[in-house]
């Protein structure tokens, strides 16, 4: 949550009490919108055991549609406060599996407001999503077609700006309700705290210390409510203006109360560390290099949608619902590493290319350990100044130590973008 936040505010930062690009004024607010139409083709529609079209009806093939709008609005009310709102919002229609029709909304959709007083920067913001779950998305997941969840994050962040220190706390409240027949983990409700410290000791290297606590609460399920803490150092390191390293170390720990599976309590503890690198190459290659190992809570096993992220229109995936043990939530270990690459060998042709690899193993009696891998290429260009297409392909496999826990997926994506 506290990266989140990080990345978000700086984007709001840069782009704060300023219109920007807009194709609509109304008064002192500048709107700006878009449409997309994504066209996937899954062999596997609902990650079932054995995948290629096998598994019975779970793991037979489809074909999915999905229309998407989305807009943005900026309204600076000031020179240093300004309100914005920004959303995506579509609908997943099935060939053969009309019953897992749904809509979806972005996870990137906010209504914020930035408050900038002397060197201390506040947002306030309420977050509303209805994400698409996927393979893509986490590496928990198998085994049903049409996991939906609305969520909402209401919260508050405060950076604070003392030159070569910075200062970072936050406060959100999560809510988030599993829709339609999915109801087996029950609702989640969250309470996360989160803080930072960074001093820039050098002018190319900023190392300090975070820390973070979350309440983690289900209704009307199985799952485990946890008591999550954390704490940690963290650090950025630009070797070039081309190359750079950021990287996060520390220790948590989960108390998890297992009322839902006979009472009593279990805790579990251990560090956690991600290491991710970035290069710019020359001007025809750029990568991202991660890896690391985490302890996380999440949904858990069970649910998925099936898609790659990035479907409808490139906005609608790219979500993950967090890495949680497979059968009744809790905390899990995971082993993660992921290469990602942009070409620009092909005039006009965006082309980037990724691979994953995951090892998983929950922490409570009858979890789920797995090993899950993911590949895919992506190619996109521009049409007109206002149209761009992409074509992409994906393959993501999941084998697993429990029975029907497996599933190989094989997917084909095409989305169009249009900009108002």
């Amino acid at each position: 949550m506290s990266m989140a936040s990080e990345a978000s505010a700086a984007a709001r930062r840069q782009a704060a009490a300023t219109l920007g690009y807009y194709n609509l004024k109304l008064g002192p607010t500048g709107w700006r919108f878009g449409a997309g139409l994504g066209i996937l083709w899954s062999d596997n529609a609902g990650l079932a055991a054995g995948g290629f079209g096998g598994g019975g009806g779970l793991g037979k093939s489809d074909f999915v549609f999905s229309p998407t709008v989305n807009a943005a609005m900026v309204w600076p009310i000031t020179d240093q406060n300004s309100l914005s709102l920004s959303t995506t919002a579509g609908y997943l229609a099935y060939a053969s599996h009309s019953e897992w029709d749904r809509p979806f909304i972005s996870s990137s959709s906010e209504l914020a407001w930035d408050v900038f007083i002397g060197n201390v920067h506040l947002n306030f913001h309420d977050r509303v999503s209805m994400p698409i779950y996927s393979a893509a998305s986490d590496p928990t997941l198998f085994g049903v077609g049409n996991y939906s969840r609305l969520d909402n994050v209401v919260g508050v962040a405060a950076d604070w700006d003392l030159n070569k220190l910075l200062l970072r706390a936050g406060y959100d409240h999560e809510n988030g309700v599993s829709l339609g027949s999915n109801k087996g983990y029950g609702d989640l409700q969250e309470e996360i705290f989160h803080g930072q410290a960074t001093y820039k000791v050098l002018p190319e290297v900023t190392a300090g210390f975070e820390s973070g606590a979350g309440l983690i609460g289900y209704r009307g399920g199985i799952t485990s409510d946890d008591f999550q803490w954390n704490v940690g150092v963290t650090g950025d390191w630009l070797l070039s203006d081309y190359l750079s390293l950021n990287g996060h170390v520390g220790y948590t720990a989960y108390t998890m109360d297992r009322k839902g599976l006979g009472g009593g309590k279990t805790d579990y503890d251990g560090s956690y560390f991600n290491l991710g690198l970035s290069h710019k190459v020359n001007r025809y290659v750029t990568y991202n290099l991660a890896g690391g190992w985490t302890i996380a809570s999440g949904l858990g096993g069970g649910y998925g949608s099936g898609y790659g992220g990035g479907f409808g229109g490139g906005t609608g995936g790219g979500y993950g619902a967090g890495y949680g043990s497979s059968l009744y939530g809790g905390p899990t270990e995971m082993y993660f590493a992921s290469l990602s690459a942009g070409w620009t060998i092909i005039k006009d042709i965006n082309l980037n290319t990724y691979f994953s690899y995951s090892h998983g193993t929950g922490r409570i009696q009858g979890s789920d350990g797995f090993n899950y891998y993911g590949t895919g290429i992506n190619l996109g260009r521009a049409l007109t100044k206002k149209l761009s297409a992409s074509l992409g392909y994906s393959f993501y496999m999941r084998d697993s130590q429990l029975a029907n826990a497996g599933y190989a997926v094989n997917t084909v994506m095409l989305n169009f973008n249009y900009a108002f």
